[in-house]
């Protein structure tokens, strides 16, 4: 697995951080929408929304978030390459 791809999934391995980037996959683009969908505490979607940002997988600011596909498909292709260059070895 590529490190790329071991990182995000890092990412999405807390429970809490899935929530979140879940809801705003299903459509929730504020704060207070997620903690709406996910019944989290404020403060724990923030924290969450701190990791998810820094770690890129997350973009915009607290009235207009989205989930960066392009952030997912590199990390898909990375691996991918990484794969395909182990098998040709």
């Amino acid at each position: 697995m590529s490190s790329e791809a071991a990182r995000l999934l890092g990412l999405l391995a807390e429970p809490d951080r899935l929530k979140v980037v879940a809801a705003i996959v299903l459509g929730s683009r504020t704060v207070d929408q997620i903690v709406a969908a996910t019944e989290l505490e404020p403060k724990v979607v923030e924290h969450a929304l701190a990791r998810l940002t820094s770690g890129g997988l997350v973009t915009g600011d607290r009235r207009s978030l989205a989930v960066d596909s392009e952030e997912l498909r590199a990390a898909v292709r990375s691996a991918a390459e990484e794969r395909e260059a182990g098998e040709k070895l």
